[in-house]
């Protein structure tokens, strides 16, 4: 069994719904907008859509890091970001990661949330991951946690510049 592979447009995602996807490669990282459309079945986890007409999702995949974030917005409104733990991120046609299975969910106006600790066990406990992937795990989304509580502001900053630049079809 080998780690899931994540792109940034998820074309490796089927389902009822359309999708439109710009993407932007910068020095730092590769930026990208992917929009739903014609959704036929919502996803909503915890009262927040995450794949529903009007939603959009802001992804940024940073060079030299080990996580890949998505910033989602509905309707125009950030309502939560998603941060993929990474193994390894990929930077070709574009933009994709090897996924370590631990997440970390982090809600404007809350508190960092770290996500899917009983995945990651579960990975590392099957063999599909190595004792030391799921500690690279851990510290990262423990530094990315940090980083979360003292430098929310310019993450939003960040997310709605690139959003409008990204609709403007910079």
């Amino acid at each position: 069994m080998s780690l899931p592979v994540k792109t940034m447009s998820r074309r490796e995602w089927q389902g009822g719904f359309e999708r439109s996807v710009r993407m932007l490669r910068l020095p730092f990282g590769d930026v990208g907008l992917l929009r739903y459309g014609n959704v036929t079945r919502p996803v909503i986890k915890n009262s927040v859509p995450v794949i529903a007409d009007g939603v959009e999702w802001l992804q940024l995949a940073p060079r030299g890091e080990s996580w890949f974030m998505t910033a989602m917005f509905d309707r125009g409104e950030l309502s939560q970001y998603y941060f993929d733990i990474a193994d390894e991120l990929f930077f070709g046609e574009e933009a994709s990661f090897t996924d370590l299975y631990l997440d970390v969910l982090f809600i404007p106006g809350s508190s960092p949330v770290l996500l899917d600790l009983d995945e990651l066990s579960a990975a590392r406990d099957a063999g599909v991951i190595t004792p030391a992937q799921a500690e690279k795990a851990l510290v990262t989304a423990r530094r990315l946690i940090g980083l979360l509580k003292t430098r929310s502001r310019q993450l939003r900053c960040f997310c709605e510049e690139y959003r409008t630049k990204l609709l403007s079809g910079a």
